[in-house]
């Protein structure tokens, strides 16, 4: 049984901002992040080299306004994929709610972020306000349908976050691509590199290739000396697919076939892909 103490660790929201939040529509997962900043930050308190609390004039205990925080940070407190994180915490800058600051620490940079109580800046939008349509008395014609088209479905489907799992292939190609050719051209925009989570989504959920299929025919590719030089982005190797996995099914049934990884050995792969990210 949880039993949450405040003496614990507490945030304290200056009501004035509490009021702010109350009248703007902001996405759930941009509140998580929102939440992340909050945690790592407001509910942190400065202390000085002996360990004591930093106080201000009046007393309060001072709490931190900004703070370094990784992405895996992000990814382990919300659950979402990291590359998400990324797009999440951009939108949250464009609209002022947060602030970023890049630090250069020796060969890298460091990136801290920080909330802004200066409600005034953001850029957000009020509460949505339902529109009301009046339709003239007589109508002489026939309404045009209102539910959705097969159009905008397709849009809608095609907007969709790709989960997890289709970042992994996307991260598995990338490592097998370098390997192979250290100057191959991959993706490295974060729009790139979720156009092909998508194609591999699309080649799972709508071509109805099972994930495992598809993990041990994308690891055979990349080491086939023909295919390694053909297959150089997600949407190829969906369109090659059933090529390619004739040709796997072919090579393995002849003697002193090129082996394919297991699954224990497909994951040691893809584990140390993630690593060097």
């Amino acid at each position: 049984m949880t039993n949450p103490q405040r003496e614990d660790g507490h945030l304290d929201i200056a009501n004035e901002i509490v009021d702010q939040l109350c009248k703007y529509r902001i996405p759930g997962q941009e509140w998580q992040m929102i939440w992340v900043i909050l945690r790592k930050t407001w509910c942190w308190a400065v202390k000085d080299k002996a360990g004591n609390h930093v106080r201000n004039k009046d007393g309060w205990i001072l709490k931190k306004k900004s703070d370094w925080i990784a992405l895996r940070q992000f990814k382990k407190m919300t659950g979402i994929p990291r590359s998400k994180c990324c797009v999440l915490l951009k939108s949250l800058e464009n609209k002022k709610i947060i602030k970023k600051h890049v630090t250069q620490k020796g060969n890298r940079k460091a990136v801290s972020y920080g909330f802004n109580k200066n409600y005034e800046e953001w850029k957000v939008l009020p509460k949505r306000v339902t529109e009301v349509r009046v339709l003239p008395k007589r109508v002489t014609g026939v309404l045009p349908k209102r539910g959705p088209t097969k159009e905008i479905l397709t849009k809608e489907i095609s907007r969709q976050t790709p989960k997890p799992e289709f970042f992994d292939l996307v991260n598995l190609l990338i490592e097998k691509m370098k390997k192979n050719d250290p100057g191959a051209k991959v993706p490295k925009a974060e729009a790139q590199r979720e156009k092909w989570a998508n194609d591999f989504r699309l080649l799972i959920e709508t071509d109805g290739r099972p994930i495992d299929e598809v993990k041990e025919v994308l690891a055979w590719s990349q080491e086939d000396s023909f295919w390694k030089g053909n297959i150089l982005s997600a949407s190829k190797f969906r369109e090659k697919y059933p090529q390619l996995k004739l040709r796997m099914e072919d090579v393995q049934k002849k003697p002193g076939s090129q082996k394919v990884p297991s699954r224990e050995e497909f994951n040691k792969i893809q584990e140390e892909a993630l690593k060097r990210r």
